[in-house]
């Protein structure tokens, strides 16, 4: 995480051209001067006329005012306030949400976390309805409440963010088209984060992902859903209704422009075939570019798509795969996505090459098919010897197999009962 330096005025000089924003030392997250802004002489004589006695600016960047670090940390703490925790917050904005990234490695969830994460979502499940209500009604977005999500979700990511995609992608039935966008915007922003984007850069992702249905009708979602094309006559309805949302976002300058780019560009494909426009390769906005493809994969994980073609999630990952190859997605996006679900995504259920069954918890980014795993059982129905695996440092081990359905549904019936009934233990 970024630290705060607060420095004097007087350590500014005409001529040198930020590396980074600066902001008033004493006022609420204020920006003075932007990052690429070469300081004048003018400029400084205003800060003075406006009583500005302090500029606060990124600690690591010091060296370029002339400043000794060490004197700048114990000024941090001796100012520290929550004007000041303010402008840190603002400064975090300018910087890659990955620098505050708590990473877990080989550790279990933690259920009390997990829990809050849950009770979370279905808030923000009820705040994006209600949006999407009043939204319908009238000619506006209500911003606030879309950015709250947003925010918040970007927040409770960092903390275990392999628990936090686990649960993006979990889903137990067909869900209505306001959780279908919550999921997507969460899976997108983890991806975002994971490739180093800025906050606000994931902010406007996440925010374009939570409007880009907003005037689609349940038919269109659900035709979305199918494992077939459109008709000639719904995929005429279906353009019409992204067209209208792209009219209706256009005025509704409370939104970013990245993130209403997002919005009315995350059902374009990287070979001109999507929709509204057909757009190609660099025409579309970098951040659609990652909307699309998680879009698309979490559309493709719905129950619909999985009862009816009984591919595993594992499946599902090649067959993002397949279409990258053929020219659906931008390619450059796809090591991303692979970092942050794993190519045996985060919840699926496995068997190892040392007949063990077990659950995938967590990534080693970098090792697509080498997770942690948390083992259940043995394929005879024993009791598992370790309580996980981490597959990149245990190299030993190895995924022979991605259990669909009804086999994990198996699994994971038979290690509740070594569980909940002790007095009837599994075999030796």
């Amino acid at each position: 995480m970024a630290e705060l330096a607060i420095i004097p005025i007087t350590n500014l000089k005409p001529g040198i051209a930020l590396s980074v924003p600066i902001y008033d030392g004493n006022q609420n997250s204020l920006l003075l001067l932007n990052q690429g802004i070469r300081i004048t002489q003018a400029f400084i004589d205003r800060l003075k006329s406006r009583g500005i006695s302090h500029v606060a600016i990124d600690s690591s960047k010091i060296h370029a005012f002339n400043v000794d670090a060490g004197s700048t940390k114990s000024t941090l703490a001796s100012k520290s306030s929550p004007r000041l925790d303010a402008v840190v917050s603002e400064l975090h904005k300018h910087r890659p949400h990955l620098e505050r990234l708590v990473r877990h490695e080989y550790a279990d969830y933690d259920q009390a976390q997990l829990d809050q994460v849950r009770q979370m979502r279905a808030k923000h499940s009820k705040e994006l309805n209600s949006v999407y209500e009043i939204s319908r009604k009238a000619e506006t977005i209500l911003e606030q409440p879309i950015r709250s999500i947003a925010e918040e979700s970007m927040e409770q990511l960092l903390a275990d963010i392999d628990m936090f995609v686990r649960l993006a992608l979990e889903v137990t039935s067909d869900e209505a088209m306001v959780d279908h966008s919550l999921r997507v915007s969460q899976l997108a922003m983890s991806v975002a984060t994971l490739m180093g984007l800025k906050f606000d850069d994931v902010a406007n992702l996440g925010i374009g992902c939570l409007v880009s249905r907003l005037r689609l009708s349940d038919e269109s979602h659900i035709h979305l859903h199918r494992d077939e094309a459109l008709t000639n006559g719904g995929l005429l309805n279906f353009k019409k209704e992204l067209r209208e949302n792209m009219y209706f976002l256009a005025p509704q300058k409370n939104l970013h422009i990245v993130a209403r780019q997002v919005a009315t560009q995350i059902f374009e494909h990287w070979d001109g075939s999507g929709h509204p426009h057909g757009r190609t390769g660099v025409q579309i906005s970098n951040l659609a570019r990652i909307a699309m493809v998680v879009d698309c994969y979490i559309t493709l994980n719905s129950p619909r798509f999985l009862e009816k073609s009984g591919q595993t999630p594992y499946q599902v990952v090649e067959q993002i795969l397949t279409m990258t190859r053929a020219g659906k997605f931008d390619p450059q996006i796809i090591p991303a996505l692979l970092n942050t679900v794993c190519l045996y995504p985060l919840g699926s259920f496995v068997e190892l090459n040392n007949q063990t069954y077990g659950q995938v918890i967590r990534v080693t980014p970098g090792n697509y098919d080498r997770p942690v795993v948390k083992t259940l059982c043995r394929v005879d129905g024993g009791r598992a010897e370790d309580p996980q695996y981490n597959l990149l440092t245990q190299s030993h081990i190895k995924v022979v197999k991605a259990l669909n359905k009804a086999e994990a549904q198996k699994v994971t019936a038979t290690y509740a009962e070594s569980i909940l009934s002790l007095d009837r233990p599994l075999k030796d």
